[in-house]
């Protein structure tokens, strides 16, 4: 095994954080603009609350 720089390691951890929230937040774009527009308040609580009635129509 390799051993990495501990300055290595934080970039890679910021990194891969940075991805991580670029990915979540694209997933929530597109639920949000698919199709039909949806707000982004009814997005986060179909993600955030699948057994809300409204979660299945999203």
């Amino acid at each position: 095994m390799v051993r990495t720089k501990p300055a290595a390691r934080v970039r890679y951890a910021a990194g891969l954080t940075a991805g991580l929230l670029l990915l979540a937040l694209a997933v929530a774009g597109g639920l949000a603009v698919g199709a039909q527009p949806v707000p982004p308040a009814e997005v986060l609580a179909a993600l955030f609350d699948p057994d809300a009635p409204h979660a299945s129509l999203v």
